[in-house]
């Protein structure tokens, strides 16, 4: 274990401190539809995902959820979901919160058709933002 007293390496560590305490994770989760699926992908998504989001928003969970669209069967994704989180934990830091209101969520099929049947997760990446 690293041992530092001396004022330099003190107010390093404060800094390392502050900066966690100002930056937010950003969670893109990115998702590939399938042929024909991509407007009830996303009708699932609010549906279901954002209508959770909803109510963590509410609750001081998470500050914001957005969906975005490329527009094309094309590439490795086509649906983006973006999460903000209140700090730099993401999911992680509200998961005890958050598995309480998916407890009480009912799936809402979109055109009667489930996630698995409708695309899947291709990939997630955390990213972090300072906190203005």
């Amino acid at each position: 274990m690293l041992r530092c007293f001396t004022l330099a390496c003190l107010t390093l560590l404060a800094g390392q401190f502050l900066q966690a305490q100002n930056r937010r994770a950003v969670e893109h989760t990115f998702l590939q539809a399938s042929p024909g699926e991509r407007e009830n992908l996303k009708k699932f998504i609010v549906a279901n995902w954002f209508a959770m989001d909803k109510i963590a928003k509410a609750q001081g969970l998470i500050d914001s959820y957005r969906i975005f669209d490329t527009g094309t069967e094309e590439g490795p994704w086509n649906v983006l979901v973006v999460v903000t989180y209140r700090n730099d934990k993401g999911y992680e830091g509200i998961a005890e919160a958050f598995e309480k209101i998916r407890k009480q969520h009912k799936v809402v099929p979109a055109s009667g058709k489930l996630l698995n049947q409708l695309g899947r997760i291709v990939d997630s990446k955390r990213l972090f933002e300072t906190i203005p």
